[in-house]
């Protein structure tokens, strides 16, 4: 990416931006589809500026095409950054604000050739920065603060086209539902647009009337006339066809006249959905129509959908309303002019406006949102307004005076016809809008929030004439004041930072009196300070412009990079779908041709064959007569006749006796065929049968020998383990021998050492007391110390 300063020597930023000026094609899909459309008509139109291949034969040959000449006057719908859809929340109503300052496409292509016309464009399209350039502001403010104060509102200009997406301008409690409009009607649209193609040339050319700005009998002179009455027609168109041709006549059948308002209207269209949608529901729907033709043609067509009138047609008083009913849902269709107030049929959930007539002010319009409304809120109204048509563009344009309105009415419808009728990106299609509708009108009206995104504004530009002739007239008013102001607080700089001014030339102060000679040499040295100042917030105005203007450049030449690249891509898939097009449509050709030629070829051959036939026919008779007369004759003749008719009786018998054989022939050769294969079959039958029985045999010997094996080895290990055991046994005999003798052993020991029975025995006792052997073993001294135990290590 290049990001080389726009300002430098090098060249390449401003021939990226023509190139990019020349390939852009929009930035989106639908927007590049339709400038591409365009460009292949301009081809068409002009075949010698076409290239030698138009096709290309691969993906390299393909260069970018140039792109066709956008309108000045009016941005696509779409270009725009994509986010959620904005509703109308119902507590809130829609101001009707002036639309927020628009930037011309043109306005970006600064090139070599036009610096001063893109400089002069972007001043244009953004608040004013410095005031105009010949009348500069006063101001005794640092260059710092100055600076500051000249920063650009919180909307720049690189995100002017792209983040205002606002919704057209409504009333409290009004919504609006964009439809699509159906190719036949578009047509009538384009072709309306197309016969007044001179007298919108000449309406437009006539600035006067933007000028003036004044509401006298010029508004009616003939081309005003004419232009009013195409854009009746128009309206008409978007509404119901019938409305600019003849009516239908009174014997028709109203379910065939229903489906033609559908089929040619998607107003109609949406109302039949909505019937449908809603058709168990409980509802009362007000239809306000420009004319009382309208209003018959929406009877009409609520008759053909089975509606009937809920008061007899004898009934003509103004009290009642007409309406119709279908079970629980009911209509009720008024003049969008009629200022009677009449009594409803049941109370009305909503209204819908079915062409611009409406006017929310009527005050039977107001009385009937207000009296019959649920909530301390207005009764909605669903306007139903066809995108991009001349109704969608009325809603979008600014507060300014009829003749301005009109003279922006008229370019943007010629601007946007090739888009009459293309929904926006978030838009629904009519069965949709009309569930969405339905499941707004069954939520309770407190909880209610419109569902239907919001039909974009279509960005107007506004002339430019008369608010620069009051933005001009307003600073000169404000020029006495401020330099009185000026004069009286003369060092007072704080004071005065925040006044402007526009420098006029003053009245004649050169001369003056000898008594106010100081004051004069004052006022020079101000008016000198001022010159000074104005210069240098000049000079600071325009070095900001230029940053700005640098600024937005490098952001435009990313994004056109980007959707250079992005376009790449789809015009390789363009390309790519339209040499698929091309062979598909080939092969089509081919096969209808061929199919046409089987069709042609086969009607033939079923006349050849019905001449055959006839002929066939006709002679098998003759034959057959010839025959007769023969055998009627008699004679020689007619027995040879008999002969030959023997033979031929008898030539059939044989033939059918020989087929009767040859078929007896090809049963008996199909009976011996199967039998044999019956055969071949059994004997392989029986050869698997021996296979498989020696095989049994060879597996009978090897369990055989496995069983011997298995019962050995079972020996082997019964043998091990008696073994084991014995020798554990083994182990413990020979354990407890060896403790016995250990025992037996000890036990001798014992007895070698065990004393003798006399000296074991007890000492007989002195008759005395005191005798001597006083320590005999007796049974008074037995416990004295010399006395003699057992030397059993185990006494009893």
């Amino acid at each position: 990416m290049n990001e080389s300063s726009p300002t430098g020597d090098s060249p390449n930023p401003l021939t990226g931006m023509e190139e990019a000026r020349c390939n852009n094609l929009g930035t989106n899909f639908r927007e590049k589809k339709r400038y591409i459309r365009a460009h292949e008509r301009s081809l068409i139109q002009e075949p010698q500026s076409a290239s030698a291949s138009v096709t290309p034969s691969s993906a390299g040959d393909i260069e970018p095409s140039q792109s066709a000449p956008a309108r000045d006057t009016v941005s696509p719908l779409n270009v725009r950054v994509d986010k959620e859809p904005t509703t109308h929340p119902a507590h809130v109503a829609v101001t009707s604000e002036a639309p927020s300052t628009f930037i011309a496409p043109q306005a970006l292509h600064y090139t070599l050739e036009n610096p001063v016309e893109a400089a002069e464009l972007l001043a244009e399209s953004q608040p004013n920065l410095a005031g105009e350039i010949d009348v500069p502001e006063v101001v005794a403010e640092p260059i710092g603060e100055h600076l500051a104060e000249l920063e650009p509102p919180a909307l720049s200009i690189e995100e002017a086209p792209e983040s205002q997406y606002v919704g057209i301008q409504l009333g409290p409690m009004e919504y609006a539902i964009p439809l699509s409009m159906d190719p036949r009607v578009k047509d009538d649209y384009d072709i309306t647009i197309s016969s007044n193609n001179k007298n919108i040339l000449k309406f437009l050319e006539d600035t006067s009337l933007l000028e003036t700005g004044r509401s006298t009998a010029s508004e009616y002179d003939t081309h005003v006339f004419k232009m009013r009455k195409m854009i009746n027609r128009l309206n008409n168109i978007t509404t119901h066809p019938d409305l600019n041709d003849q009516p239908a006549v009174p014997g028709a059948n109203p379910a065939k006249e229903a489906a033609w308002a559908e089929y040619s209207s998607s107003k109609f269209q949406f109302l039949g959905y909505l019937i449908d949608v809603a058709r168990n529901d409980d509802f009362h729907i007000i239809i306000v129509a420009k004319t009382d033709m309208a209003v018959k043609i929406v009877e009409n067509y609520l008759i053909g959908k089975g509606f009937t009138h809920t008061q007899p047609a004898a009934d003509t008083s103004g009290d009642t309303e007409l309406s119709l009913s279908r079970g629980q849902l009911s209509f009720a269709v008024r003049v969008a002019t009629d200022e009677r107030i009449s009594q409803p049929y049941k109370t009305p959930v909503a209204i819908i406006a079915l062409d611009n007539s409406f006017d929310a002010e009527n005050p039977a319009i107001r009385q009937i949102r207000s009296k019959f409304s649920p909530t301390d809120s207005l009764l909605p109204v669903i306007r139903l307004l066809v995108s991009n048509t001349l109704e969608h563009i009325e809603r979008c344009l600014p507060q300014t005076s009829e003749l301005t309105k009109l003279h922006l009415l008229v370019k943007c419808t010629q601007d946007l016809s090739d888009t009459a009728g293309e929904l926006q990106d978030d838009a629904l299609g009519a069965q949709e809008n009309a569930v969405e509708v339905a499941l707004y009108l069954r939520t309770e009206p407190s909880a209610r929030v419109w569902p239907v995104a919001a039909v974009e504004l279509i960005p107007v530009e506004t002339p430019e004439g008369t608010p620069i002739v009051l933005e001009a007239a307003q600073i000169r008013s404000m020029t006495s004041s401020g330099q009185k102001r000026l004069l009286e607080n003369e060092g007072d700089e704080d004071g005065n930072q925040s006044k402007k001014q526009r420098m006029t030339p003053f009245q004649d102060i050169t001369h003056v009196s000898d008594s106010m000679k100081g004051q004069a040499q004052t006022l020079d040295e101000v008016n000198s300070h001022l010159s000074e100042l104005s210069l240098v917030k000049a000079k600071n105005a325009m070095e900001f412009e230029v940053s700005q203007l640098q600024i937005t450049l490098k952001n435009m030449q990313a994004r056109l990079e980007t959707t250079e690249k992005s376009f790449s891509k789809l015009q390789h898939r363009y390309e790519t779908r339209l040499n698929n097009y091309h062979k598909l449509r080939q092969e089509l050709d081919q096969v209808l041709e061929a199919s046409q030629k089987s069709s042609d070829r086969l009607e033939r051959q079923k006349i050849e064959i019905a001449k055959l036939k006839d002929d066939k026919a006709a002679l098998t008779k003759d034959l057959e007569d010839a025959r007769n007369t023969i055998k009627e004759g008699g004679g020689t003749d007619a027995d040879l006749e008999k002969a030959r008719e023997e033979v031929r009786r008898l030539t059939k018998e044989n033939a059918s006796l020989q087929r009767t054989v040859q078929q007896e022939r090809s049963q008996t050769e199909y009976t011996r065929q199967q039998y044999q294969n019956a055969s071949t079959a059994a004997a392989q039958t029986a050869m698997e049968l021996r296979q498989l029985e020696e095989e049994i045999g060879e597996l009978k010997l090897k369990a055989t020998a496995d069983l011997a094996k298995l019962k050995q080895l079972r020996l082997k290990s019964d043998e091990q383990t008696h073994l084991s055991r014995i020798e554990e046994l083994e182990m413990k005999l020979s354990q407890r021998d060896e403790m016995l003798n250990r025992k037996e052993e000890e036990l001798r020991e014992m007895k070698k050492n065990r004393p003798s029975t006399r000296a074991t025995s007890l000492q007989p006792r002195s008759p005395k007391w005191g005798a001597s052997r006083p320590a005999s073993p007796g049974p008074i001294n037995v416990g004295g110390g010399s006395i003699r135990g057992s030397a059993l290590r185990f006494p009893c």
